[in-house]
């Protein structure tokens, strides 16, 4: 079974890599829906990173007023836009 030392390992690679990989993503595609190639998604992070990673750097970039679509429900189904 994982250990604590993972999770928070994992969760420092994701701070660390899936906001300026999604916001790449997310502005080469115009509009992503996460669901549609959940390997592109996770890029490096596959079987790593999961569902609560991936939220927390699109609410990151929703925050900062980088990506609109992001909203409550299921992440993985939204369509995400670069907001530029």
């Amino acid at each position: 079974s994982p250990k604590p030392e993972d999770a928070v390992r994992a969760e420092a690679e994701a701070e660390a890599y899936l906001p300026d990989h999604l916001l790449g993503l997310i502005d080469e595609k115009r509009v992503f829906r996460p669901v549609e190639d959940i390997a592109l998604t996770y890029g490096r992070l596959l079987g790593r990173a999961g569902e609560k990673h991936l939220r927390a750097a699109l609410k990151g970039l929703h925050d900062e007023g980088r990506i609109e679509g992001f909203g409550p429900g299921t992440v993985r189904t939204k369509e995400l836009r670069p907001t530029a």
